[in-house]
């Protein structure tokens, strides 16, 4: 789910697993927000289901542990990885995404934080 924090683009994921910086749910499963500003030049990054789009588009192969949704950049082809707390696994990106803060409140999830972004370049 895309939304909104201090003016910033970000994505709310559920994921299989307990990741760094993530929320576990009392229900069970996890979920996680990044900010969808790359840490390359500030393109916006949007989710990539497929592996194989990863490929063609990105030209980048997950190795078989990663073959999960990652969070692509189309401007200059940086790949981030949700379950990896957001580190850039491929392309020029210099840094991590940054993540942002995750609590619950009652049955509802409130963002209540971000991360610094690295300054934007290499």
């Amino acid at each position: 789910m895309n939304f909104s924090y201090a003016g910033r683009p970000c994505a709310l994921l559920r994921v299989p697993q307990a990741v760094e910086g993530g929320l576990e749910l009392k229900e069970g499963g996890h979920l996680v927000a990044y900010s969808r500003v790359c840490t390359h030049l500030g393109c916006t990054v949007n989710l990539v289901r497929d592996p194989e789009v990863l490929a063609f588009a990105f030209n980048y192969r997950p190795p078989s542990d990663a073959q999960h949704p990652q969070l692509g950049c189309r401007c200059h082809y940086s790949v981030f990885d949700p379950l990896k707390a957001g580190d850039a696994v491929f392309g020029k990106a210099n840094g991590p995404l940054p993540r942002v803060r995750l609590e619950l409140r009652g049955a509802e999830v409130w963002a209540t934080g971000i991360e610094p972004a690295p300054e934007l370049g290499g």
